[in-house]
Formats: C-alpha cells, structure tokens, sequence
C-alpha cells in the first residue's frame, strides 16, 4: 500500500478538498470524522506520512492519544482550525500536542498544498524519534 494521508476533519467538504490535495502528492488518502476513529486508523495501519487533523476537534483526550500516537510514529501533523484556536494555542502547546503545522480553516488550498508538501520533505529527512518541526502558517 502506498503512504496515505489522514484526514480527520469533521467537515465532509473540507476533507474532500484535503483529500485531492493528498491525491496531488501521491499519497492515499483516509477521510475519518474524528480522532477516535483515526487512532482506529493508525492503531491497525500504522502512522500515516501525514495527517492534517481539526484542531478543536473534541474530545480532548482522543485528539491528545491521536496526536501523540501519531507523534510516535514519526509522521507530520498539520492542524486547522479557527483562528480563536489558533491564536490560543501557544508555541509550547503546539509543541506538546505534536503539531508540526497550525493553518486557519481559511488558508487557501495552495497553502494548504504547499505546507504538506514541505513536511513530508522534512519527514522524509529527520530521523523517527525526532520530534515535530513547528511551523505557523496562518492566512
């Protein structure tokens, strides 16, 4: 199976748009609604390459399992959100969650596009208990 791209969005067409992005990048793309069933997803098939998550996605504890494992297994973590969460989430939060990219939910797609790009070059290159590499990227 080739590397896939987790999508945990409750949002069906912002997911879709996150999904022809993974497709542009080759990767298979996985559409969940939420992180209970994406730690599902990465419990069975291991951490994806990349994963653009939703940030105020509740409940917190399985957004921080879901982060955290997929943290560990050494994948990116892209997370959208409002910008009231955005700007609330301070760079040791960010840290600590695992979150390698923060993007508004208003970010334009290339943006979008172009930070995925990025870090899976960056993942490709870093070493698997290295942790994440954080970025901000709000538009």
């Amino acid at each position: 199976m080739k590397p896939y791209l987790l999508i945990a969005q409750p949002n069906k067409q912002l997911a879709l748009d996150y999904a022809a992005i993974a497709e542009e990048l080759g990767l298979f793309p996985v559409i969940v609604p939420g992180p209970a069933q994406a730690l599902e997803i990465v419990e069975t098939w291991g951490a994806p390459a990349l994963a653009i998550v939703e940030l105020s996605m509740p409940p917190v504890l399985e957004f921080l399992s879901l982060t955290s494992a997929l943290r560990a297994g050494g994948g990116a973590v892209i997370a959208v959100g409002r910008a009231r969460d955005i700007e609330s989430c301070t760079k040791t939060i960010r840290a600590d969650l695992g979150l390698d990219t923060l993007l508004k939910h208003t970010a334009p797609l290339d943006t979008i596009r172009c930070a995925a790009s990025a870090l899976l070059r960056k993942v490709a290159t870093r070493p698997a208990a290295f942790g994440p590499v954080l970025a901000l990227a709000a538009t």
